[in-house]
This record gives structure tokens, C-alpha cells and sequence, in this order.
């Protein structure tokens, strides 16, 4: 995606990161890229596309470039830093950089106050040359060799996600390399839950010295990826593997949700008002409503925290769940409502249809109901309404999303039109 001009008109101005809007336009970056990336001068790219962002109002940046130079292509994290910590921060990332025989490793752009890692070199995650080359100790996985890697989920300074291929090209497995040693814990959730009956992949191996985890290759396809007409078994099945998800006894080692807390809630809006001062008035007329509203707590349940339509795999007829990363507890109404509110998102961003939206709710609800008892309408209806509010809006402001921040006040309509009875 390349955010060029609508970012100066969709975000307030930011005093504090003035160089944001360059920094989000892929066009302009590029040509920054062509004249500072490469060690021997200049090089004129091919693409410069903007993967992935993560944007902190007032106090810092940090985007994900995907960059082709021909058949080279490189991904190229950035981070905004003040008061010019930048150079001293690239000078100690120097020091263990990954090199390349053209590109810089890890280079400081004064002006923009930012440092620009080349995968696989981070910020956080040290490790990830474990994906350009493979250690012994995880080469052999079920008995086939671990001879090359696809990335196909990239994270700075928190995870990458790669496929583990053979010698001909197929996959055996997936690696995830984690910036710290949660990957262990991920791990040990992923066995406890198997012995259980979850419909999850297997994890096959952790390593502590590479902080890297090993999980089976799934068949099928990612339901976001499947077509979303008469696709009613399809979600009957999500719904139905979620209620089985609600019905595992949470470890006593998990946290708690937080997303929804409504004492964050002032917060988020303080946020939304800095970013979109356009719309304040209606989000803090919508956070009163929402700390206003009562509903009656439920017991808590294993919360799969990341439920959408990416972390669903479908293969003949049987759904499986992934992604078990952000595994927490809380009211069952937090994942249904967010799955809900994405629908909405979807829908007041045109990425989705108005009778296709109801359709896909109406089958999710109907296979969870049929596992498990649904949490009351009024839960239901209060944590839809708070997932639109503190997560879709929130996150089109941190994660610069185009399509939310275009149809910011319609976001927060939808949120306002639930809370008063509207469809789910």
C-alpha cells in the first residue's frame, strides 16, 4: 500500500514526528532508499511498498518496507527515535549486524531521525538468521531436512513467521523466531491444548538458543483467503471451533484480556481526539455510552485474543485454529465481539457487502451455539460495540489504515447504532 497524500489529510499534524508523512509515503521513500540503502551509491528500485506500520501519536514510528531492486527483493524495518539517540542506537546495532555484499546492514538517516534495519537484521529479534541459516540442531524435522525458508509473516522487533522447505521446494513445517522467550511458553500452550482436543497444529520442537518454534504444516487454505459466498459451513465450523476453544479450562499461567478493559477507555479516546480531532466530539459522546453501559460478567474462558478469519485453516471440510501468540482469559464475549466488530469494520469499509456481513455472523453464532450456550445479548451487544470502539478505530489510528481512517465516523455510527439494539 502506499499512504503518499492521504496521510496529511486523514491524521492531524504530529509536532513531535514531523517526518511521519514522509516516512508513509512509499514513493518518496523510494527514492530515499535508491541513494542511502546500497553501499556502492546510488540504484534505481523497481517497488517500495509499505507492509506494515505501527504509529505511536507524539511518539514514535515504525514501518515495514518491502523494496525490489530487480529480482532482489529486501525487507527494510524503520524506527523514529528522538533527541538523536538514532546514531548511537545504529552504532550498538552495527556491532552483530547481518552483512550483504550490497545493501547496508543497518544504516542512521539524520534528518529523518530514523534507523532502517535490513532483514534479517532487528532492532529486538537476534536470531533470525536462523531463517537464512538453518542450525543443525533444527534441520531435521520428522525425518525430512530443513534446506531453505519462505518468510511469510514479519513482525520488527517482536516475531517472523517462515515456511521450512525441503530440498524440492515443499513444506515440511513452519519456524517462528520470537525477539524474546515467550516462544516457550507459546510452546508449552500449544502441547497442554493438544492433549486436550484442540484442533491446533503440533509443535514439534522449541529451542531455548534460538528462540525458535517449530510447528507442523497444516493442508488447506486461510478462510480469509476462500471466497466469501455460501460460505455458511465454513464459519458454522470457525464458530464451532471457538466454543471448543472457550471450553478448554484456562492455565492458571494465562493473563488476563485487557483489550476491553474499560479503564483504558479514556485513554484510546484521548488518542483517537489527538489523531482525528474531526471526530471527538462523537468517539467521547461513544466511550461515555460504553462505560455507561451495564451488562452482567460471565465466567471467564480460554480466549484464543486474535480471532479472525487469518487464523482459521480450511481443508475438506474440517476448520483448525492457529496463531495461539496472544492466548488469554476473559469473558467469551471478547472474542465473539471482536470476530463481530471486524465484520462491521469490513462492511463500513467497503470490503465487504451488507448482505454478506449479517450472513457470516448469523452462521458463526449459530455453530458456537451449538458447542456451547452464547453469552447474553447484552454482553454480546457491549463487547461488539467496545471491539469497534477500542480495537477497529483505535487500530486504524496505530496501524494507519487507510480504509478505517477514510471512514473513521462511520466506524464509530456503527459502534454507537449496536449499543442501542442495532443487528450484530
Amino acid at each position: 500500500m502506499n499512504l503518499a497524500a492521504a496521510q496529511k489529510l486523514l491524521l492531524a499534524p504530529d509536532a513531535k514526528l514531523p517526518q511521519r508523512d514522509f516516512l508513509l509515503d512509499a514513493n518518496r521513500m523510494a527514492k530515499r532508499f535508491s541513494t542511502r540503502l546500497c553501499k556502492h551509491g546510488a540504484v534505481a528500485l523497481d517497488a517500495c511498498e509499505t507492509v506494515r506500520v505501527k504509529y505511536r501519536c507524539g511518539a514514535n514510528l515504525r514501518v515495514l518496507y518491502k523494496v525490489r531492486c530487480g529480482e532482489h527483493e529486501l525487507k527494510v524495518a524503520a524506527r523514529t527515535f528522538s533527541d538523536d539517540r538514532g546514531a548511537d542506537v545504529c552504532a550498538e546495532s552495527l556491532k552483530n549486524a547481518v552483512g550483504y555484499s550490497s545493501a547496508k546492514p543497518v544504516f542512521y538517516d539524520a534528518e529523518l531521525q530514523t534507523v532502517f534495519w535490513t532483514f534479517p537484521n532487528d532492532r529486538k529479534i537476534s536470531n533470525l538468521r536462523v531463517l537464512s541459516h538453518t542450525p543443525k540442531s533444527l534441520s531435521n524435522i520428522n525425518g525430512r531436512i530443513w534446506a531453505a525458508s519462505r518468510v511469510v509473516a514479519y513482525a520488527p522487533e517482536k516475531c517472523a513467521t517462515a515456511e521450512c522447505l525441503d530440498e524440492t521446494g515443499a513444506i515440511i513445517a513452519y519456524a517462528k523466531v520470537f525477539a524474546g522467550d515467550e516462544g516457550r511458553e507459546i510452546h508449552n500452550l500449544y502441547q497442554e491444548f493438544q492433549n486436550k482436543n484442540a484442533r491446533l497444529p503440533r509443535a514439534l520442537i522449541y529451542s531455548e538458543t534460538h528462540r525458535t518454534m517449530i510447528l507442523e504444516a497444516v493442508k488447506g487454505k486461510r478462510v480469509a483467503d476462500l471466497p466469501t459466498e455460501n460460505a455458511g459451513e465454513i464459519y458454522r465450523k470457525f464458530g464451532a471451533a471457538i466454543a471448543r476453544f472457550h471450553d478448554i479450562s484456562p492455565p492458571e499461567t494465562l493473563p488476563h484480556f485487557k483489550r476491553l478493559d474499560a479503564e483504558r477507555f479514556p485513554q484510546i479516546l484521548q488518542i483517537i481526539k489527538t489523531a482525528r480531532p474531526d471526530v471527538a466530539s462523537q468517539a467521547e459522546k461513544l466511550c461515555k455510552k460504553l462505560i455507561a453501559f451495564a451488562f452482567d460478567e460471565e465466567p471467564k474462558v480460554c480466549l484464543h485474543d486474535d480471532v479472525h478469519a487469518k487464523n482459521a485453516i480450511w481443508h475438506d471440510g474440517d476448520l483448525m485454529l492457529i496463531d495461539l501468540d496472544q492466548v488469554s482469559n476473559g469473558n467469551a464475549a471478547c472474542n465473539i465481539g471482536s470476530f463481530l466488530a471486524g465484520l462491521h469494520y469490513k462492511e463500513c469499509t467497503g470490503q465487504m457487502t451488507k448482505r454478506t456481513r449479517p450472513e457470516i455472523a448469523g452462521n458463526f453464532l449459530a455453530g458456537y451455539a451449538e458447542i456451547r450456550a452464547l453469552p447474553t445479548e447484552k454482553s454480546l451487544i457491549w463487547h461488539t460495540a467496545a471491539a469497534l470502539f477500542a480495537e477497529r478505530a483505535l487500530r486504524a489510528v496505530s496501524r494507519v489504515r487507510v480504509g478505517g481512517l477514510s471512514n473513521f465516523g462511520a466506524i464509530l455510527t456503527r459502534s454507537e447504532n449496536i449499543l442501542r439494539g442495532g443487528d450484530l
